[in-house]
């Protein structure tokens, strides 16, 4: 798979976990894990599990920070499938069923079953059809009986825990785990925790004359990375919207969506503007003393810093996304744009 620089992974990670979406990093971490990583290196739930537990007692970013160097280290050598099934095999059927065969003989396991779908089910898992399983996996998981009967099939515990959705936890279990890759956990250093916070450095008063203010030079220094490229196989609402307009011009109104710009801006007595996407203040004065400390001017800022945010991405085919980053051909080119 190919790497971009772990200090790009930690600029994303503390910009979304800032902006207040603590728990939402989380889920995010877990779903990266279980997609790409856990058939690969299973000991490494244990070690995330730990990190989170960390991070309750002290919420602390920085246990995120140890969990994401370490995905980064072993992001050589993981595995799409679990990824693949629950954002595409999940909605379509892609395959009419053969006869099972004899010595899997469907009829012995049925007793187990209740439903029409734990029936398709185990008939998936005879076949080893990643696809179906996928699809009847997904129609079965508030199945009282669906554990009991994974277990019997697969002659195997199957665990779940309440941190993250079961479907992927489910899936990577029933494709089986690969216990051959060495794997290492290791904390990141202080050093590159402290230069991943120099993102809120202070551009207010950084000139001769204290007074004036320079926070409009805040995203020219601050703003490291842009928007990837290769996400153009994903369904992106970006591309419903006129997204440089709303960022020249109502950038407040979806600033306000986010848990820390809707505090700074509670602090002031505002209004918000659903039909022209505005956020009015009702005090002057506080409306001065809010822009002096957080104008930051998207609209006067050089071209390639806009673009950091407003680029255009080119559409592509999940299939190709695939095929590049993995090196597999799939049997079919995914065209739909399906959500990540």
């Amino acid at each position: 798979m190919k790497q971009k620089s772990v200090e790009e992974s930690y600029f994303w990670l503390y910009e979304y976990y800032n902006s207040g979406f603590h728990n939402e990093t989380w889920e995010f971490i877990w779903k990266v894990y279980y997609d790409f990583y856990a058939i690969g290196f299973p000991k490494f739930e244990k070690k995330i599990k730990t990190m989170y537990k960390n991070w309750k007692k002290k919420n602390d970013i920085m246990y995120l920070i140890h969990v994401v160097r370490n995905l980064h280290k072993c992001s050589n050598n993981i595995d799409y499938r679990v990824f693949l099934s629950r954002i595409y095999y999940t909605k379509y059927l892609m395959r009419i069923f053969k006869n099972p065969t004899e010595t899997e003989s469907f009829d012995l396991l049925q007793p187990l079953c209740s439903t029409k779908y734990e029936e398709l089910l185990l008939r998936s898992l005879c076949e080893n059809c990643v696809a179906s399983i996928a699809y009847y996996l997904n129609k079965t998981l508030d199945s009282p009986n669906l554990i009991t009967i994974l277990e019997s099939k697969l002659e195997r515990k199957i665990k779940t825990h309440d941190l993250y959705d079961k479907f992927p936890q489910i899936m990577v279990q029933i494709l089986g785990y690969k216990d051959d890759n060495k794997w290492y956990f290791h904390k990141e250093n202080k050093k590159n925790l402290d230069m991943v916070k120099k993102t809120d450095k202070d551009y207010r008063h950084m000139g001769i004359h204290k007074e004036i203010s320079y926070v409009y030079k805040t995203l020219s220094n601050v703003r490291l990375y842009g928007i990837s490229d290769s996400i153009g196989c994903f369904d992106l609402q970006r591309r419903k919207h006129n997204l440089k307009k709303m960022f020249w011009y109502n950038w407040e109104y979806f600033a306000y969506k986010s848990p820390i710009w809707k505090k700074r801006f509670d602090m002031c007595d505002i209004e918000v503007d659903n039909e022209n996407l505005k956020i009015v203040f009702n005090n002057e004065d506080e409306e001065e003393e809010f822009y002096e400390k957080y104008n930051f001017e998207p609209d006067e800022q050089t071209k390639e810093v806009q673009e950091k945010s407003t680029r255009d991405i080119v559409k592509a085919k999940l299939s190709d996304w695939v095929h590049e980053l993995f090196g597999v051909k799939l049997n079919r080119r995914i065209i739909k744009k399906l959500v990540y």
